[in-house]
């Protein structure tokens, strides 16, 4: 009998290869995710520094100039806040679309896995029956061999 030999076994490597293609594009989006959330956190930071600048210059009585340059910048990295939120946002949406990819690919993974155990099991089956067949047309073969004698 022939050796056995999964048809589908391209199918089920380029899966596999596909598969881990999308988990090390997982794990890139999940570190520029904590990338971006690290730039959000020094952001708000940042602008709670700028903050408690502005209520300190404005009980020292500091000029108003300086305290509108303050709250200029303090509106921009409210601005900066809000776009890293954005970009955050945006990432962990890319990263859900990836995780359900990921997850269709581990199903037709498996579905291929169950398909090739179930033809492999086949096959020894067919095997054990034509071994089977053989020993029984050995076994017939020599009864009439020896009824010849």
């Amino acid at each position: 009998m022939k050796k056995f030999k999964f048809r589908l076994q391209k199918v089920a490597d380029i899966k596999a290869k596909q598969e881990k293609q999308k988990s090390l594009e997982l794990a890139n989006l999940f570190l520029q995710l904590e990338k971006e959330k690290q730039q959000l956190q020094n952001l708000n930071f940042e602008l709670d520094h700028v903050q408690q600048e502005i209520f300190r210059r404005t009980l020292e009585g500091c000029a108003a100039k300086e305290i509108l340059e303050y709250q200029r910048y303090a509106e921009k990295l409210g601005q900066d806040i809000r776009t890293q939120k954005n970009k955050i946002q945006s990432l962990e949406e890319k990263i859900e679309k990836v995780q359900m990819a990921l997850l269709k690919l581990n199903k037709e993974k498996k579905i291929l896995e169950r398909i090739r155990e179930k033809r492999y099991l086949q096959y020894l089956q067919d095997l054990a029956r034509e071994e089977q067949k053989m020993l029984d047309e050995m076994y017939q073969l020599t009864q009439a061999f020896k009824k010849r004698l």
